[in-house]
């Protein structure tokens, strides 16, 4: 039996610091059990997720996998989603404790497994690379805000550039080929972020391309596609439609990949020459220069510049 690669992140390292959308994922109102695993690095919590997501793979079951947002090799959390069964690393900084203990959340300690003694003589080196650790940190962030600031000045500019009314007539044409006009099922807007800054640079699932049948890649010119995906999000919610979105590690809470389930439909940010299709999709380019004024984007650009 194929799987299905359902793969995600929960949290992001971002231009903002860290962004974590821990309480709307594993949601206790919407899921029936949640453990909660509790212990320091290397105690085993991702690696007994992995474990458990492979099993009920076998068994055939749907399993949504949250991958650490700076090791996209180790898992953050995971969802069984036919049994509506959540397992999470519940230790900052993401750290998450029971709303209803015992009901619904269980705390597994895996800190009781540590071994004290082959520990305790290596006391001084791991004290200086949690320190250490802890300075890279704060080093990586003030470059990511520093990125930020420059971009939120360039998105700036691109908004006092935009064509508006040009960019919602063509959203309106786009969304009436697969907006259901009688859908009457109750809206839902679910996060499900799709990329991260990480150690190796900036890291993408193709999570909603492989679920989608037909793939709209929003030219993300001067980070003009961000505002193109925030007025598809309102027209959504506007049209009672229902959809997956991505927040973005590089704008704070903007989208960067929205999924409509019901039509098997996905618009994701990129370029003409997007170098992940996917065999057997189909493929779409909305060019966003098309939207723009030239003559206030030439002007902005010179600010930009600091000319």
């Amino acid at each position: 039996m194929s799987r299905k690669e359902l793969n995600f992140f929960a949290s992001m390292n971002t231009t903002h610091g860290f962004q974590s959308d821990f309480q709307s994922i594993f949601d206790p109102d919407q899921l029936k059990r949640i453990y909660i695993l509790k212990g320091g690095p290397g105690c085993g919590k991702s690696s007994l997720m992995k474990y458990i997501a492979n099993l009920a793979e076998e068994k055939g079951k749907v399993v949504e996998k949250f991958f650490c947002s700076s090791d996209p090799n180790s898992l953050d959390g995971m969802i069984i989603t036919d049994e509506k069964i959540a397992i999470i690393d519940g230790t900052a900084p993401h750290q998450m404790e029971p709303n209803f203990p015992g009901i619904i959340e269980s705390i597994v300690n895996l800190g009781s497994f540590w071994n004290l003694k082959k520990i305790l003589p290596y006391k001084k080196e791991i004290l200086e690379l949690i320190q250490e650790k802890k300075n890279a940190y704060q080093s990586a962030y003030q470059f990511l805000e520093a990125y930020g600031k420059v971009s939120d000045e360039i998105l700036h500019v691109s908004k006092k550039a935009l064509l508006e009314e040009k960019m919602l007539h063509n959203i309106n044409i786009q969304c009436n080929y697969f907006f259901k006009s009688q859908n009457k099922t109750k809206f839902k807007s679910i996060i499900r972020n799709t990329s991260t800054i990480c150690k190796d640079g900036i890291i993408k699932f193709n999570t909603f391309e492989n679920e989608s049948k037909k793939i709209w890649v929003v030219d993300d010119y001067l980070f003009t596609g961000y505002i193109y995906l925030e007025a598809l999000e309102q027209y959504a919610k506007k049209n009672n439609q229902s959809f997956y979105k991505s927040h973005s590690p590089q704008f704070d809470k903007k989208i960067n990949a929205i999924y409509f389930p019901d039509s098997k439909t996905c618009f994701i940010l990129g370029k003409r020459d997007y170098n992940a299709e996917i065999e057997g999709k189909e493929y779409h380019y909305i060019n966003m220069k098309r939207f723009l004024d030239d003559e206030k984007i030439s002007q902005g650009k010179k600010k930009i510049k600091f000319e």
